[in-house]
C-alpha cells in the first residue's frame, strides 16, 4: 500500500517510486532504491530509519524536498545518496547522523541552504560540484588532501574541524 518493494527480513526499502510513502516499517532505504526517479519531487523519511543507502536517491533530478527527522534515528548517508538531485534546495542533516559517504550530495547544483549536525565526523568531498551560496555558483570547497594537511602539518581533526565550520557558514549565506 505504500508503493514500494520492502525486504520484510531487514525492513529495508528496495526499491520505491514517485508515488513511494516510506512506511514506518523501513529501517533502511537500501542502495539506488529510488536510483534515477526523476519524477519523484519530494520524501520526507520517517524516524525509524536509520541508513539511507549508497545512491538512494541519486538521479533524482526533480527532487526539490527532503525531510530527515531531527529523532536521532537516521546515523549514516550513503555515498552518492543524492547525487544528481539537481532541484535540491535546501537539506538539514540531523545531529544524529555521524557519516555522510563521499559525494553524497555531488552535483546538487540548486543547493543553496546546508545545516549539518554537531556530531557528523564523517568527510570525503560531499558537496563535490555543489553550488555554493553567495560565491556566483562556485562549487563547495574540498577538504584538505591527506599532501596538504602533511604540508600544513596539521593534523586530520583540525581538518575536519575546518571542513566543517566552512560548511555551516555557507548555509547561513543568503
Amino acid at each position: 500500500n505504500c508503493n514500494a518493494i520492502i525486504e520484510n527480513a531487514t525492513n529495508t526499502l528496495i526499491a520505491g517510486c514517485q508515488k513511494t510513502v516510506i512506511p514506518n516499517s523501513v529501517t533502511s532505504i537500501g542502495k539506488g532504491a529510488f536510483y534515477e526517479c526523476t519524477s519523484l519531487t519530494s520524501i520526507t523519511i520517517p524516524n525509524s530509519v536509520t541508513s539511507i543507502g549508497s545512491s538512494a536517491f541519486s538521479g533524482c533530478s526533480s527532487l526539490t524536498s527532503v525531510t530527515i527527522p531531527n529523532s536521532n534515528s537516521v546515523t549514516n548517508i550513503g555515498q552518492s545518496a543524492f547525487r544528481n538531485c539537481k532541484q535540491l534546495y535546501s537539506i538539514t542533516i540531523p545531529n544524529s547522523v555521524t557519516n555522510i559517504g563521499y559525494w553524497a550530495f555531488a552535483n546538487c547544483k540548486q543547493l543553496n541552504n546546508v545545516t549539518i549536525g554537531h556530531n557528523f565526523i564523517g568527510i570525503g568531498d560531499v558537496f563535490d560540484g555543489a553550488r555554493r551560496p553567495g560565491n556566483k555558483g562556485k562549487d563547495y570547497g574540498r577538504p584538505l588532501k591527506e599532501t596538504e594537511r602533511k604540508k600544513r602539518n596539521e593534523p586530520i581533526i583540525l581538518a575536519i574541524e575546518l571542513f566543517l565550520n566552512a560548511l555551516k557558514s555557507f548555509g547561513n549565506k543568503k
